[in-house]
């Protein structure tokens, strides 16, 4: 072998490395910091979400939902502990973000013109499954209760 193909050679191995150990990171699942602001919030939500279909007054539907979208806004100014700002992946969440505040517009939207049963159909049909989605997007290793 001459000096260009041991050469070449680390740098395949070095390479193949540096590829393997980057994909085995991204395979694993990270877990949210529990304690922190982002994860207390999405607590709320959760909880907020899960009364939603048991709702049967209109006033309180538009508390749940203006409650968990203003947490959803302090959400999104704040760096999740498993990213960094300034990130591909923290434009991501950001975005993320933005698709569920749509999503929450839309069920205030009916909330606020009365339409109780409207919002709760808008909740079964388009905001139902979005932790789930979320999580896997971001791979994010689902808290046990």
């Amino acid at each position: 072998m001459n000096k260009h193909s041991t050469f070449k050679a680390l740098l395949t191995a070095i390479f193949s490395i540096a590829v393997m150990a980057s994909a085995s990171h991204s395979a694993h699942a990270v877990k949210a910091d529990k304690d922190s602001l982002i994860s207390k919030n999405f607590q709320v939500l959760s909880r907020n979400f899960r009364n939603i279909g048991n709702v049967d007054d209109n006033d309180e539907l538009l508390e749940l939902l203006q409650e968990s979208r203003a947490l959803t806004v302090e959400n999104k100014d704040e760096v999740p502990s498993f990213m960094k700002a300034d990130t591909a992946e923290y434009q991501e969440y950001r975005d993320a973000i933005d698709e569920f505040l749509l999503r929450i517009d839309a069920m205030l939207e009916f909330a606020e013109a009365g339409d109780t049963q409207g919002a709760i159909d808008h909740y079964n049909n388009n905001v139902r499954g979005s932790k789930r989605d979320f999580h896997r997007q971001f791979n994010i290793e689902e808290s046990r209760r």
